[in-house]
C-alpha cells in the first residue's frame, strides 16, 4: 500500500502516510516486520536436564505406582525409589544444586 501512487500527484503515499490513516503506531509497524525477518527460537524447557524424557519418567512413575503394596503413598517415597533405581527427576536436581 505505500508502494501504491496518488492518482492525483502521482507520488507514492509512504510508509507514515498509510500507518497514520490505519492508526498503526510506526513502532508497531517496525516491531511486527522485525519479528518477521528474525523470528526467534521456539523456547525451551527450562531448568536442570535429566536423562529421561518426561514420558520415560511418567512410564517409571506410573510403574512404581503399580509395583507399590501401599495405597497413598506420597511423592516423596516414588522419588526415592526412583533414585534408588539410578533415576533422577527434575525436582531432585533442583534440590542437590
Amino acid at each position: 500500500m505505500s508502494q501504491a501512487q496518488s492518482p492525483s500527484i502521482g507520488h507514492a503515499y509512504g510508509r507514515v502516510r498509510i500507518l497514520a490513516a490505519w492508526r498503526v503506531p510506526r513502532s508497531t509497524f517496525y516491531a511486527r516486520q522485525h519479528r518477521t525477518l528474525n523470528p526467534t527460537p521456539p523456547p525451551q524447557r527450562r531448568g536442570p536436564k535429566t536423562a529421561h524424557s518426561d514420558t520415560e519418567l511418567v512410564e517409571l512413575i506410573r510403574q512404581s505406582i503399580a509395583d507399590s503394596p501401599l495405597h497413598g503413598e506420597g511423592h516423596r517415597k516414588f522419588w526415592v525409589r526412583l533414585r534408588v533405581q539410578g533415576v533422577r527427576t527434575p525436582e531432585q536436581l533442583k534440590r542437590t544444586t
